[in-house]
């Protein structure tokens, strides 16, 4: 009876960590990095900023399409790698796969100013990875949006995302393998 109860406990961790995991990249899926976000919001809210950071694969289509979809996901998983070496760092951050080839952050407790060396570290990181493809070499870029709260300005966490991708377009309408910060204006 002992062994049953382990065996039905060890079955419903691993369902939850699949429901909570993306299966080709091993970080969270978009559900579970809203739950996270969300509790992380609700710790911070009478603290510092928050932090929102969208990262898009640049021309993800064209590596589906030219390779394809075997190394496209070589290429998720290599990336979704660099981003969990480089998170490690910080305590008050959450991130996940935001979609396809997009990846969404929330930090808290950081500057305006540490999210954007955090973001073009980021951006710089992944341009310099020798991505190949059966003896082909891929340029990879991303492009990376950011929006920012403030303790006077109570953003949800859907506005900062909405905005983080409203600043991601513009990274991509200025060509690409850039990081752009949201602006009121935009």
């Amino acid at each position: 009876m002992l062994h049953d109860i382990t065996e039905k406990a060890q079955l419903l961790e691993e369902l939850h960590t699949q429901a909570s995991m993306d299966y080709l990249t091993d970080i969270y899926n978009r559900r579970a990095f809203f739950e996270k976000a969300e509790l992380l919001l609700q710790s911070n809210h009478h603290q510092k900023g928050n932090i929102a950071l969208l990262l898009d694969i640049d021309n993800f289509k064209q590596i589906n399409d030219r390779y394809g979809h075997p190394c496209g996901d070589k290429v998720l998983q290599v990336l979704s790698y660099e981003i969990r070496q480089n998170m490690q760092d910080f305590q008050q951050a959450v991130f996940g796969r935001y979609g396809g080839e997009e990846f969404s952050f929330l930090f808290t407790s950081i500057s305006i100013e540490q999210a954007e060396t955090i973001a073009d570290a980021f951006r710089q990181k992944i341009s310099e990875i020798e991505f190949t493809w059966i003896n082909q070499k891929i340029d990879v870029t991303v492009s990376i949006g950011i929006s920012v709260s403030t303790k006077e300005m109570d953003t949800s966490l859907e506005d900062l995302l909405l905005q983080a991708d409203i600043a991601l377009y513009e990274a991509k309408k200025k060509g690409r393998n850039q990081v752009c910060l949201y602006k009121n204006t935009q």
